[in-house]
């Protein structure tokens, strides 16, 4: 017995004599170091490359340029003091600035619901706190955290706002639907007028009021899914019903007007332009087709009218 503990011994010593500098080294480490070691030595020996081990808890983090601050309604993002004379990543500016514009969005969209705000608000807040945590960055998880977030509030709100403004749309249109008709039906109660222009004015009413209802089905059609971005703001143009249906229909008065005199002429099988004020089935497809291209309307009155001005210089 003794001679087999004193082999042992031995043997022990002679182990620790030959083991690497830097014994501090437990013998888990080292045997996963003589393992790595002899991988690579079998990989070079058969010509196959050799694949990283490297787990991510190696791999070094992107350093954070900024520290998030809860500044109560909004998320104030400080420049790191270490970053003061650098150049600060483009992807983490970019970051910020979505979640300044998601911030304002929220401010805009509950500006009357506190309650709905904060508990929205908290949520964005700790994403942003999580994806610029200490001095590490997550911008792939910051992103796919906020498009998230954003799809979330677009399911929930998205409907509500479309379906909102579609009816703020429908009172506005009806309104101005009542107010040309009785406008445009005044002639008859004139004995002076003749009936041609009586008969113009009815046919032009009906084309505005049906110009209106084109603006609302076009709204209808194109707003099919909204964006996150559209919770502030439905239309890019900013402008609110009142206001869409008035430019429309006098845009659209216009260009009636290029079809009455036969400056603009559209003709579609036996249908013309120019029977807008002869044929009701004409005027009310015709106000459709205005309202419903309510979006390119402006640039297309635009151009018949440079064509018109520029044909009358060239013949003066």
């Amino acid at each position: 017995m003794s001679q087999f503990h004193g082999g042992g011994l031995a043997r022990r010593t002679a182990l620790r004599r030959r083991r690497p500098l830097g014994g501090g080294v437990n013998g888990n480490v080292w045997r996963r170091a003589a393992a790595r070691t002899t991988r690579s030595k079998l990989n070079s020996s058969n010509n196959v490359p050799s694949v990283s081990s490297t787990s991510p808890d190696d791999e070094t983090p992107a350093l954070s340029a900024f520290h998030v601050v809860d500044r109560g309604d909004y998320i104030g993002f400080q420049i790191r003091h270490e970053w003061q004379s650098k150049t600060i990543p483009a992807d983490q500016y970019s970051l910020v600035y979505e979640f300044d514009k998601a911030t304002a969005i929220l401010r805009a969209r509950f500006a009357t619901n506190e309650k709905m705000f904060n508990s929205t608000f908290r949520r964005l807040l700790a994403l942003a706190q999580a994806t610029f945590y200490g001095l590490a960055v997550q911008l792939a998880a910051g992103e796919i955290g906020l498009k998230s977030l954003e799809d979330e509030l677009v399911r929930q709100e998205g409907s509500l706002i479309k379906n909102q403004y579609m009816k703020q749309l429908a009172r506005a249109a009806f309104v101005a639907s009542m107010i040309i008709l009785v406008a445009a039906t005044a002639p008859n109660y004139i004995g002076t007028l003749t009936s041609e222009y009586i008969q113009m004015s009815l046919h032009f009413g009906i084309l505005l009021v049906s110009t209106m209802w084109g603006v609302w089905l076009s709204f209808a059609v194109r707003n099919t899914k909204l964006t996150f971005e559209q919770l502030q703001h439905l239309e890019a143009d900013l402008m609110r019903p009142w206001s869409r249906l008035v430019t429309v229909g006098l845009l659209a008065f216009a260009l009636a007007l290029f079809f009455h005199v036969e400056i603009v002429s559209i003709k579609i099988g036996s249908i013309s332009t120019t029977q807008i004020t002869d044929n009701f089935a004409v005027t009310i497809l015709v106000g459709l087709g205005l309202g419903f291209m309510d979006k390119v309307l402006p640039s297309e009155v635009t151009r018949r009218f440079d064509d018109f001005f520029q044909s009358a210089n060239v013949n003066s």
